[in-house]
């Protein structure tokens, strides 16, 4: 059964409106092709465009790229396009495998005499986007696509909405490859093992050209070992013997491959990001399990879970630390207005024994605005304490 990513269609259909060039990131097998073929099916089922109105190029297929240039591709879009009196829908799927790229796009971006509109994909953020700030002055939007969510999944009918099935998500994640296989945990084990070894590792070694891929794996599986803990680029190089300068370019690239976002820690007063270590979160929930062990560490992927929901429903997440070291995990801000965010599996009372009551509440407690505070559960029921802030279970949140 395919899952239609209608929120990405809807954004895709507004930003049709406008010239700017639409480029889509993500993880390797989060779904990009797929949803541009929804793309594409929703503006000819919907009359927005014809077949002939519609050009796709899929720059994964090594047959096409084989003696292409950016120059002899360009020609040939142009040759397919000329004397259509209509808006053009070009769809480029990985468009970083076609070298000089930006040329090509620039070209055809520039032409005045056939209306472009401009969809591309690629795997590797940082290029894609230092390449089009550089080459088109802002004349972009970026989409970062996310891996498939829990409730997509309810709706489906694919797992069920209750803790069990949420269980079952947070360990194997929401990578398009695996969903076919949700009543099958071996299989789903193996892709994610695959997915790992050939579309991340692989794929990072030829783009880089890395000769020293013991380092990187240990750093990779290091990253995956502290999700969502402030890490210190000092102490991984000393604990792994590497190179200071190797462990910030090693981390650089599994954020470029769409593997791991940084978060950074910021400064309510002052409001700006302050420059010190930063934490990272995985892209997919899966890929946590599969590095670092599935019935593992249930409290750091409900946190990891947790941050890909913010990072579709608010504009800007943070991290933040008081001057007594107590951290709040995020601060999400939209239109300057701030919710300060805890993840918990299990918030234990004040009276109890190895109550974290102070630990999470406390800090929220401790800051003296009028900002929404929230701690999300697993366990607790979803309450208002008598300060303001909210308890929500996590399946009440979602």
């Amino acid at each position: 059964m395919e899952i239609i990513r209608q929120e990405y269609i809807d954004k895709l259909l507004r930003y049709s409106k406008i010239k700017d060039i639409k480029i889509i990131t993500g993880l390797r097998r989060s779904g990009k092709t797929t949803v541009l073929k929804q793309f594409i099916s929703f503006i000819k089922t919907n009359n927005i465009a014809t077949e002939e109105n519609i050009l796709t190029y899929d720059f994964n297929n090594r047959l096409l790229l084989d003696k292409l240039t950016w120059q002899n591709f360009t020609i040939g879009v142009i040759q397919k396009a000329k004397n259509k009196n209509t808006k053009i829908f070009l769809i480029i799927d990985e468009i970083q495998e076609l070298k000089d790229w930006q040329k090509s796009i620039k070209t055809l971006f520039e032409n005045d005499q056939i209306n472009f509109d401009i969809y591309l994909t690629g795997s590797n953020s940082q290029t894609l986007s230092t390449d089009i700030s550089t080459w088109f002055s802002g004349r972009h939007i970026n989409i970062n696509l996310l891996p498939i969510t829990f409730n997509d999944l309810v709706k489906y009918k694919i797992l069920n909405f209750d803790k069990n099935d949420f269980k079952k998500y947070l360990e194997f994640g929401g990578l398009g490859k695996i969903i076919p296989f949700y009543d099958d945990i071996t299989e789903m084990k193996l892709l994610l093992r695959n997915i790992i070894n050939d579309a991340i590792f692989k794929d990072v070694y030829k783009r880089y050209k890395i000769k020293d891929k013991d380092s990187f794996e240990k750093t990779f599986k290091y990253i995956f070992d502290t999700i969502g803990n402030e890490i210190s680029l000092n102490n991984i190089s000393k604990l792994l013997k590497v190179n200071y300068r190797t462990t910030k370019q090693q981390i650089k690239w599994m954020c470029n491959a769409n593997v791991i976002n940084e978060i950074n820690y910021y400064d309510v007063k002052g409001k700006r990001l302050l420059k010190t270590n930063s934490k990272y979160y995985s892209l997919d929930l899966g890929i946590i399990g599969s590095v670092n062990g599935f019935n593992k560490n249930f409290g750091w992927k409900l946190e990891n879970l947790v941050y890909l929901d913010l990072l579709k429903k608010y504009e800007y997440v943070y991290t933040y630390k008081n001057k007594n070291g107590k951290q709040i995990d995020f601060i999400c801000i939209n239109d300057s207005i701030i919710t300060y965010i805890q993840v918990t599996k299990y918030l234990v009372p004040k009276n109890e024994e190895n109550s974290n009551w102070d630990r999470e509440i406390g800090v929220l407690a401790s800051i003296r605005d009028s900002n929404r505070k929230i701690c999300i559960c697993f366990e607790n029921e979803t309450e208002r304490l008598d300060n303001g802030i909210e308890i929500i279970n996590i399946l009440d949140w979602l």
